[in-house]
């Protein structure tokens, strides 16, 4: 996907969630360059510049 640093990571997120779909039900994080990323901050503020990857993470559920 390709956004503008303007974006916020919540954005793409949104965007993420309009094509997969199964995967807005789950509790989910962005890493980039082996940091968690700030959902609500801009790529530019999260220091993600073209050609970085995100990578998506689900938070498990703790079964009791």
């Amino acid at each position: 996907m390709i956004f503008k640093n303007t974006f916020t990571i919540n954005d793409l997120e949104k965007e993420l969630y309009k094509e997969y779909p199964e995967i807005s039900e789950t509790e989910n994080y962005f890493i980039c360059k082996g940091n968690i990323i700030n959902k609500f901050k801009t790529l530019e503020s999260n220091h993600i510049r073209d050609g970085d990857v995100l990578i998506l993470n689900q938070k498990e559920k703790l079964n009791k």
